[in-house]
């Protein structure tokens, strides 16, 4: 399990561990097992194109390489924003001594494109009273040091508390620049029916 995060929110400071609500956790998993006539489990393995040689699972990897193709190590790497400034990592939350609760409106948390969702369990359950029910909060996530985070929402299920984790999408208004009116126009026909082509 992971360590607690710290939450302030008014005057109070709290702390909840995270456990994380997945897709398995909610409607179970199915996994299939291929085994050999001898009745032992294969595992999957990888055959270069030229067809003369198997490697197993862990045999690959993915690297870094410069313009002339030399291997380049991860602390050479520098991350710069779109206009060339050095970026900061920023540190994990769960290094962060207390995350700023801001209470937020419903409109934002549903406007979250959700990537994650983790259930919390308080440490000291009566800071429930202090957040209240069915109220939304809002602050920022990263699980690991990163160089952006994430937009977070706290809410609330009657007694179980969440964190939903995601990006918020901004909407823009699309309409008709100006409103036309449209007419209709009638014409009259003329023609007599002939019913024996039918």
């Amino acid at each position: 399990m992971a360590k607690a995060l710290n939450f302030k929110f008014q005057d109070h400071t709290f702390s909840a561990n995270i456990e994380k609500v997945d897709r398995k956790k909610l409607y179970g998993y199915s996994q299939v097992e291929v085994k050999n006539e001898k009745g032992e489990l294969c595992s999957l393995a990888n055959v270069t194109s030229d067809g003369a040689s198997i490697l197993p699972s862990g045999c690959t990897g993915i690297v870094t390489v410069n313009a002339d193709g030399h291997f380049v190590g991860r602390s050479e790497l520098k991350v710069v924003d779109s206009e060339g400034k050095l970026l900061e990592k920023i540190p994990s939350v769960f290094d962060t001594e207390g995350i700023e609760l801001t209470e937020a409106a419903i409109e934002d948390y549903l406007d979250l494109n959700v990537k994650s969702i983790y259930q919390l369990s308080f440490l000291d359950e009566t800071i429930k009273s202090s957040l209240g029910k069915s109220k939304v909060y809002s602050f920022k996530f990263n699980y690991r040091a990163d160089y952006q985070q994430d937009d977070a929402y706290l809410i609330n299920k009657e007694d179980d508390y969440f964190i939903v984790i995601g990006y918020k999408i901004t909407f823009e208004y699309v309409g008709l620049a100006e409103q036309l009116d449209e007419a209709i126009v009638e014409e009259e026909t003329t023609e007599e029916l002939d019913f024996g082509m039918m």
